[in-house]
């Protein structure tokens, strides 16, 4: 990692009261009001607890540039309360409004925000909201369509019932249908719920490029020695383009760090990441 000239800030760990219950918080502050805070929208379920590191060195990194930054446990998810069960969409849309009315009252700066796979959809729908005027929007691989994402997440339940003989097989349709009949199902530990399996699905990139969209800087990983753009991500990127909004893109080399066995790391996506602050 760069960006060593400066020693992080100890962070402040607390619990902001959201609209359903208290959600752990990790805050460290701008070295001065000028400097931004990047408000973190975290990824989706395992997605999330696999990228724990790497948010936590974004934000070490970011510190010590004197950028202020802050991630909290939406609720339902990690040390927040609530279980997973509980999650709704609407629900982590007021959970980050929370965090942005904290951080107007107690830092005044401006604030950016980062979208995290689906976490980027969230990032999309608040900004849509037009409560808060972001200075930038950052999106790191992100989902561009939530129904396909519902889809191969509802795959993980998929092949763990071909791996037990006990079970009966299932499918990606049979386990729609369920939703659809308001049954909750558990897939790979977490239990969602319909209401949430239902916004998920109606996200879509396309239809949230509003007037509110700040300029964005798109960045996807790829495993290959000279990293490229994806050819979905460049037709998503085109989009905001013709929607006249500002974006920069990029792909860098690194391991899909939120779906590997172990935890993992992409320095160089951090290195990037950082750049647009500097």
């Amino acid at each position: 990692m760069s960006n060593a000239a400066r020693k992080p800030d100890p962070a402040e760990v607390f619990f902001l009261t959201g609209k359903a219950g208290r959600l752990l918080t990790l805050y460290r502050p701008p070295a001065t009001p000028d400097k931004e805070t990047l408000l973190i929208a975290p990824a989706f379920a395992e997605e999330m607890n696999k990228s724990r590191r790497m948010y936590t060195l974004l934000a070490d990194d970011l510190n010590r540039m004197g950028v202020g930054v802050l991630l909290l446990d939406l609720y339902g998810t990690g040390d927040s309360e609530g279980d997973f069960a509980d999650a709704r969409w609407d629900l982590w849309l007021s959970d980050l409004e929370c965090a942005l009315q904290w951080l107007q009252h107690n830092s005044h700066s401006p604030v950016s925000i980062l979208g995290h796979r689906l976490g980027a959809l969230l990032a999309l729908d608040l900004i849509d909201k037009g409560s808060h005027d972001f200075t930038k929007l950052i999106l790191w691989q992100p989902v561009t369509r939530g129904k396909n994402y519902l889809t191969q997440f509802l795959r993980l339940r998929m092949v763990a019932s071909m791996l037990d003989s006990s079970q009966e097989k299932e499918t990606t349709q049979h386990l729609r249908t369920a939703l659809t009949a308001g049954q909750s199902i558990e897939v790979a530990g977490y239990m969602l719920h319909p209401e949430l399996a239902q916004a998920v699905d109606t996200k879509e990139l396309v239809n949230m490029l509003g007037d509110a969209v700040p300029s964005v800087h798109w960045f996807d990983l790829s495993s290959q020695e000279t990293p490229a753009l994806s050819p979905a991500s460049r037709k998503h990127i085109s989009m905001f383009d013709e929607k006249g909004i500002n974006i920069n893109s990029d792909a860098v080399r690194g391991d899909a760090f939120w779906s590997t066995a172990e935890i993992a790391t992409a320095p160089a996506l951090i290195d990037k990441t950082c750049e647009v602050f500097g």
